[in-house]
């Protein structure tokens, strides 16, 4: 089954206050089997822009994930959260599909996980997969598909570095 991902990108405008949207939360998280991989954490923004925090939830799967957000739980922490930070908050279905083969000279991973948390406009979607610079890059990203709104050419994908 393709897990399910919150993924909250954050300004925090006054950490003492957003302790208590922090302590609120893990009634929702723990309820629905939220589990954290990414919780702020060192980073360096590659490309674009981002904000200050950057959160990944893995939930069992995409169901899961919109109804803790929905939860009554989560729902009464929400409001602690907003006077004290600014947020872009993504829940996104999981990739579940064949992954590039591993060269056999691949270093051993790391202790820890590293994420890319990739945010892709894409208007012409045939071109960016021909598209030489990106070519290596798009055979780890799951395939192109519409969000749920039915956005023409639009995505965002999650993808967990190994």
């Amino acid at each position: 089954m393709t897990k399910g991902y919150w993924i909250p990108h954050l300004d925090v405008s006054d950490p003492e206050g957003y302790k208590a949207y922090m302590a609120a939360t893990p009634a929702a998280h723990d309820k629905y089997g939220g589990r954290a991989l990414v919780r702020g954490g060192t980073q360096q923004v590659v490309e674009g822009s981002s904000r200050s925090r950057n959160v990944l939830r893995e939930f069992p799967d995409y169901a899961t994930a919109l109804a803790c957000y929905r939860s009554a739980e989560y729902q009464r922490a929400k409001p602690l959260r907003l006077p004290h930070s600014v947020c872009d908050f993504v829940i996104i279905e999981g990739y579940d599909g064949a992954q590039p083969e591993r060269p056999a000279t691949q270093p051993a991973a790391a202790p820890r996980k590293g994420y890319w948390i990739a945010h892709v406009d894409v208007t012409e979607p045939e071109g960016y997969r021909r598209h030489g610079g990106v070519r290596q890059i798009w055979r780890t990203l799951p395939r192109a598909r519409r969000p749920a709104r039915g956005a023409r050419g639009q995505g965002a994908w999650a993808h967990r570095r190994a």
